[in-house]
């Protein structure tokens, strides 16, 4: 887990449920519980709990054959929101399209 474990502003339940989303993230392909628990030092249950919140939130997917976990696109979306609220794609398309033209 983070540093900001031991802060009193955090919430000890948001900073679990990010580590293992950015488990999830990190591992190349579906992971089990045991996967996602072991390198994250946290018990099993513990980890189950956390991702069938995360499934409900509809931000991971549970293999219905294989019971594995990823990530779904919602958070490809906050994380598009993002980006459209900081304007990156606007700031990066006036210095990159003066270059490109279509003729």
């Amino acid at each position: 887990m983070t540093d900001m474990t031991n802060s009193n502003t955090t919430n000890q339940s948001t900073v679990a449920a990010f580590s293992i989303l950015e488990e999830v993230a990190a591992q190349s392909q579906p992971s089990r519980v045991t996967d996602l628990g072991i390198p994250l030092g946290m018990p099993r249950a513990r980890v189950y709990r956390y991702l069938q919140t995360l499934v409900s939130l509809g931000c991971v997917l549970q293999d219905p054959v294989t019971e594995r976990y990823r990530l779904r696109l919602k958070l490809f979306h906050i994380g598009q929101a993002i980006a459209d609220g900081t304007q990156l794609t606007s700031v990066t398309r006036g210095r990159c399209m003066p270059a490109w033209s279509p003729n």
